[in-house]
């Protein structure tokens, strides 16, 4: 069974925030199965997509109504009541604008120990908003009777560290599907990312456009040659450990921080 919340495991998220795609561009397709599921916190659409149709994740954006609300309280208690970031950024509020959650709840199966999530996180906020405020998540937590699961639950990591914007500062593995470059010119000092192997994977998610417009003026849209409109870590595996026969849940949780703008 599985329910959508908001961020707090309550409230209702917009209907426009999900959707169930054949793909996602023209290159991120289904690694099992026939379909994807896409959360976002503004329009789960492709450029190329109906039902809900597609806005572009920068400019305009989608501010959804609603309002903040707390992100998973038993995640941020298991981190001292913080926010992962790097330790170089500014510090990250904890709570969540334009949040979505994806709860399910699953009876293991009687011959399984374990269990695999593919995901692929991308970021409107890459590369201008890198190392700033506005560190828009991706966690995926698990609730099991088994123990060697990671203390505060999140299956989404990458180099043993959460999805988070902020982190692409010091986790040159977590974005690799990007342009390199300059990055953090909205939120200086600039620095400078080269953990990119390639962007063909952005192809017409809207993720890939040239030269974009910021959403306030007086803001940059891109930083300098780094002149994508955002950035993505390419496919990653999420694993858990599971007792057979039990009945586990799983919360999928992606959130804005700071602000309900620029969109994941």
């Amino acid at each position: 069974a599985g329910w959508f919340y908001r961020a707090n495991g309550a409230d209702s998220p917009n209907a426009t925030q999900r959707s169930i795609r054949p793909g996602f561009g023209t290159a991120i397709t289904p690694r099992f199965g026939q379909n994807l599921a896409v959360l976002s916190t503004g329009a789960a659409a492709d450029v190329a997509d109906v039902n809900p149709g597609y806005v572009n994740f920068q400019n305009p954006g989608v501010d959804h109504a609603g309002g903040l609300v707390a992100v998973p309280n038993d995640w941020l208690t298991a981190n001292a009541g913080d926010v992962p970031n790097d330790p170089s950024c500014p510090i990250s509020a904890t709570s969540g604008e334009d949040s979505i959650m994806f709860k399910l709840r699953v009876r293991v199966p009687t011959n399984a120990n374990s269990f695999s999530v593919m995901m692929y996180f991308l970021s409107s906020e890459y590369p201008e908003w890198v190392c700033s405020p506005y560190n828009d998540f991706f966690i995926a937590l698990i609730d099991s009777g088994i123990g060697t699961n990671p203390a505060d639950k999140n299956l989404a990591v990458s180099g043993g560290r959460p999805v988070g914007v902020n982190i692409v500062k010091s986790n040159p593995a977590l974005f690799t599907q990007c342009k390199n470059g300059d990055i953090s010119c909205a939120a200086p000092p600039t620095a400078s990312y080269a953990g990119c192997t390639g962007n063909a994977e952005l192809a017409g998610t809207g993720m890939d456009l040239l030269n974009p417009a910021p959403k306030f003026g007086g803001n940059p849209g891109y930083c300098g040659t780094n002149n994508q409109l955002g950035g993505g870590t390419g496919w990653l595996k999420m694993s858990g450990n599971v007792s057979p026969g039990e009945i586990i849940e799983m919360r999928f949780v992606t959130w804005d921080t700071g602000d309900g703008w620029y969109d994941s």
